[in-house]
């Protein structure tokens, strides 16, 4: 009775803890991302008197600004981007919970830390000085600030200022240390010290070996255009092809932005390129429909308005579709086939 309730707790703490797997699984594949995008282009000045003291008008950098965020698992990772930034504020950062992740803070050491240093190093370079004169003063030997005294008495009297002091090579000296012109033992080493430089060699030309490599290289390219014609023209083909069209849907449709609201107001110098630009946006109408509206301007240079752009991605349908791409046998047939047709040297190897 006691192995059987020992069991029974057992199997009941084993499914507690898959349950709670279970749970985190579901919930990290369930959780939508949510990600938004705001831009605001904010316009010029409007009267004449507003262009004069703003210098004739702000550039498009200084009056366009860009906010980004995404969230997840409730937001409880966060990300954000911010530009143009303000000063002590951080263009890209990512937390999680209460906490920073992303750019992370610098500590930075307090000053009587620093000062405590200053002060640890001072004392230490006093007692070496302090060592080495006593040092000096046991041996009968000057110390640095004898020695320095020394050498100003001696600057001012014009004499050495120790024994110890090594003199200046005589005119004599340097001939001898010269080398002569024709001396033949610098020619040596020169020799001696250069690098000995590779000889290429040189390869003869057999006009029979280039010729089986075009001969290679042809038959090569040729038998790979048939496998991928064949390929092509397969059943396999077709069936591996809608499949992935399908699931490309998928993951497009989840991926587009669903909450789209554009709002602008645009005219170039040319009214020409102002109209070319409408009539591109004309045969874009049914997939943009009401989400976007552009008003014309045609006697001046303008652009200001607003975009506002929501979305929201499902992890799980994402690893779904990449599972059925992945576990689908005509995809894995391509997959090889590819592979084959790669590795095709039609008899180069055997030759060879």
């Amino acid at each position: 009775m006691i192995v059987l309730t020992i069991l029974k707790w057992i199997g009941i703490v084993l499914l507690w803890i898959l349950g709670i797997l279970l749970a985190l699984i579901l919930l990290l594949l369930f959780s939508p991302i949510r990600y938004h995008v705001n831009a605001d282009i904010d316009p010029e000045a409007a009267s004449e008197g507003d262009k004069a003291q703003d210098g004739g008008g702000k550039p498009l950098t200084e009056r366009a600004h860009v906010s980004a965020g995404v969230r997840y698992l409730l937001s409880a990772v966060r990300a954000r981007f911010d530009w143009p930034t303000q000063e002590g504020q951080e263009a890209f950062s990512v937390s999680v919970l209460f906490f920073r992740v992303f750019p992370r803070k610098e500590k930075k050491a307090s000053g009587r830390r620093k000062r405590g240093k200053k002060g640890s190093r001072g004392e230490r370079q006093e007692d070496l000085a302090e060592q080495s004169s006593r040092e000096g003063d046991d041996n009968g030997e000057t110390g640095p600030a004898e020695q320095a005294a020394a050498a100003e008495d001696a600057a001012g009297t014009g004499a050495p200022a120790s024994d110890t002091e090594i003199p200046e090579d005589s005119p004599r000296d340097k001939e001898e240390k010269e080398p002569e012109e024709g001396d033949p033992g610098d020619a040596d080493r020169d020799k001696a010290g250069r690098k000995p430089k590779k000889r290429r060699r040189k390869r003869d030309f057999h006009p029979q070996i280039v010729i089986k490599k075009i001969y290679y290289t042809i038959c090569g390219t040729c038998a790979k255009i048939g496998m991928v014609r064949a390929t092509i023209q397969s059943s396999v083909y077709f069936r591996a092809k809608r499949v992935l069209l399908n699931e490309l849907k998928r993951v497009l449709k989840q991926l587009l932005p669903r909450g789209t609201r554009v709002v602008l107001t645009f005219g170039a110098e040319d009214p020409a390129t102002t109209g070319d630009v409408m009539s591109v946006l004309g045969m874009l109408y049914p997939v943009l429909c009401d989400r976007v509206q552009v008003t014309p301007v045609f006697d001046e240079e303008v652009l200001y308005g607003e975009a506002r752009v929501r979305g929201t991605i499902i992890p799980a349908v994402l690893l779904f579709s990449f599972l059925r791409c992945y576990f689908n046998r005509d995809i894995r047939k391509l997959i090889r086939r590819a592979k084959k047709i790669k590795e095709v040297n039609h008899g180069r190897d055997t030759e060879q």
